[in-house]
């Protein structure tokens, strides 16, 4: 069961598809950094996301997710629409005042001749880290 804004921020209250609960669930954390992106403020950034709803694009079961924000300029808003049984993203939408911007996603299906063609080559001096290296001190700002 998952809906609109909740405690912690995580969707709660419609009844879907217990794989979709579990999607939102790992990634709420960045759906909310996020919304305090566009806020500034965790509180009204647990408030900003939204369960729209199933849809259909391009012939393909969406679920429909937005994420408006609150600032001074304007309330700026991602829809999001994810596909119902992967989860892929399948169209991104933004729009801050009179701008709008839109990307469809197509996904290439898992074949093997799909998957030779993608170069996973390791580039040359590549070195693997367990762990990331570490970041050089930053100055304190002058009061």
């Amino acid at each position: 069961m998952a809906t609109g804004p909740g405690a912690g921020g995580v969707l709660t209250n419609v009844r879907v598809d217990a794989s979709f609960d579990a999607f939102v669930e790992a990634r709420s954390t960045a759906l909310l950094r996020t919304a305090y992106l566009l806020t500034g403020d965790h509180g009204h950034a647990e408030d900003l996301l939204q369960l729209i709803g199933d849809e259909r694009i391009g012939g393909r079961d969406t679920v429909h997710l937005r994420l408006t924000g609150r600032t001074q300029g304007g309330l700026p808003q991602i829809d999001l629409w994810v596909d119902a049984s992967t989860f892929l993203p399948v169209r991104l939408v933004g729009t801050k005042g009179v701008v709008t911007s839109a990307i469809d996603y197509t996904w290439l299906t898992r074949t093997g001749a799909n998957l030779a063609k993608t170069d996973l080559t390791v580039p040359a001096g590549y070195t693997h880290r367990d762990t990331p290296p570490a970041q050089p001190a930053q100055p304190k700002p002058a009061n």
